[in-house]
């Protein structure tokens, strides 16, 4: 049986800092697509997750129990995107938001077909890298790793209807960008 994170926390605060290796096992692929979806770069991307994690540990023993970890983690990993992207003073170039089953599936299409379905994502994933990082990543949270309403409002710290209001605001912007009525 896995234990869960609360579980691990404790261990870890109270001398098991090997424990945290569970943790960062846990959640360091979530945590890397959202550095690589702020970077565009593969090595930018692992040296902020390495960063994340790191920082992660320092503040452990601020974690409070009345949230969930990942939306404490997820929290903590956008603060440190936000200011990574602002001391880099550039924004995030073309960045692939296919989903690991598409690619599987591209194989099985006509190499017609998956041009036509690379060039539908250029243009969704170039629309999407011209949306602010909180849109971006409430959509991707949202539609691609499908967590619902109440973690979403958990790691944005907003209410239900303001992650709903937010949501539908963000879907409508981009369909804007991509010419869609």
């Amino acid at each position: 049986m896995e234990q869960s994170d609360e579980v691990i926390i404790s261990q870890i605060l109270q001398g098991d800092t090997q424990a945290y290796e569970i943790l960062v096992c846990r959640y360091q692929n979530q945590i890397y697509n959202l550095m690589y979806r702020c970077s565009g770069s593969p090595e930018d991307a692992a040296d902020l997750t390495q960063d994340v994690f790191c920082k992660t540990f320092e503040k452990l023993n601020r974690f409070q129990k009345t949230r969930s970890f990942f939306s404490w983690l997820y929290t903590l990993s956008m603060n440190h995107a936000r200011d990574w992207l602002r001391k880099q003073n550039r924004q995030v170039q073309k960045i692939s938001f296919l989903p690991e089953q598409e690619i599987a599936e591209k194989g099985q299409k006509s190499p017609v077909e998956q041009v036509e379905e690379q060039e539908k994502l250029d243009r969704v994933s170039q629309a999407m890298a011209t949306l602010p990082l909180e849109k971006r990543e409430l959509l991707v949270l949202r539609y691609h790793h499908e967590h619902s309403i109440t973690e979403l409002t958990e790691i944005f710290s907003l209410s239900a209807s303001a992650i709903k209001m937010r949501l539908h605001r963000s879907l409508a912007e981009l369909q804007k960008k991509l010419g869609v009525e």
